[in-house]
């Protein structure tokens, strides 16, 4: 079975016990395959693909060493299967690192109490990494300017990133002011994670902004158990400007980003006008 002639792809599935709807399967990659404008890699590639009477398409994620590479969404279009309607198949290379797996909380250091709480094993594996050195870096500008906010900001990944380090370093630091800004952020954990964070950071100060018609945001999809936190500002039409921004409810409004079609990532890499995998010094 192959897909966009660039995987090829085995059929020996086996159903988790917590995903009866889904299937995870080996494959294997035959030939190059584009991470981003200019640059392939000979590593194998792990994707999911959800189909519906309507739509089937693939959203692909490298697995080169680093785990920035490695959560990086890419997607292709599929055409209809009116025969594999309403499922949800996944196909990854090994069950252990699956998309949508999910870990407790406590797989993070510096949290307690985060009760049934549950993010993607990937992310915290990202945010582990980097965040003790994080941590010791902000703790220090701190002590040095105590009245200063601390804001963590991310995009895609990086927005995922920085919801977890938000928690860290407001469990380190209970009195610092921190406040969340992030883009074209996945779904990160469960609803109970999305309660954790919001309790622990305050509604107010949290800003999930996604552009029109990004579909990352939708991507670890609902019946999975995925939650999104905070209160979303979608930006709903291009050019963005205060009347073209709304604030939603929370962060899961039908009337908002959820009214769209998960199908499109052309919209993912532009916020406000810029473009910013173009823009690699755009943060220095």
């Amino acid at each position: 079975m192959a897909h966009d002639g660039s995987l090829s792809l085995t059929e020996n599935c086996v159903t988790p016990e917590l995903l009866l709807s889904s299937r995870l399967c080996r494959y294997k990659r035959v030939r190059l395959t584009p991470l981003a404008p200019g640059i392939t890699s000979l590593l194998p590639m792990r994707f999911v693909l959800f189909i519906t009477a309507t739509l089937n398409w693939l959203i692909a994620f490298a697995s080169p060493l680093s785990a920035d590479q490695e959560l990086q969404p890419r997607a292709t279009h599929q055409g209809i299967d009116q025969q594999t309607y309403d499922k949800l198949v996944l196909k990854l290379d090994y069950l252990k690192d699956a998309l949508i797996w999910r870990k407790s909380l406590h797989w993070v250091p510096g949290l307690s109490n985060v009760g049934f709480a549950t993010a993607h094993s990937g992310f915290m594996s990202g945010f582990n990494a980097v965040g003790k050195d994080v941590l010791g870096v902000v703790s220090w500008q701190t002590s040095q300017y105590p009245s200063y906010r601390i804001v963590l900001t991310g995009h895609s990944l990086g927005g995922a990133i920085a919801s977890l380090g938000a928690l860290v370093v407001k469990s380190a630091l209970p009195q610092a002011n921190v406040v969340l800004y992030t883009y074209g952020q996945p779904r990160v954990g469960n609803t109970n994670f999305a309660s954790y964070l919001e309790k622990m950071i305050g509604v107010n100060n949290v800003f999930r902004v996604v552009h029109t018609t990004d579909s990352v945001p939708l991507i670890f999809l609902r019946i999975t158990g995925y939650r999104h936190f905070g209160t979303e500002y979608w930006n709903f039409k291009d050019p963005a400007s205060p009347a073209t921004v709304t604030r939603c409810n929370g962060g899961e409004d039908p009337n908002c980003s959820r009214s769209q079609w998960p199908i499109h990532f052309d919209t993912h890499d532009n916020y406000f006008g810029i473009i910013l995998p173009a823009n690699n010094g755009f943060c220095s």
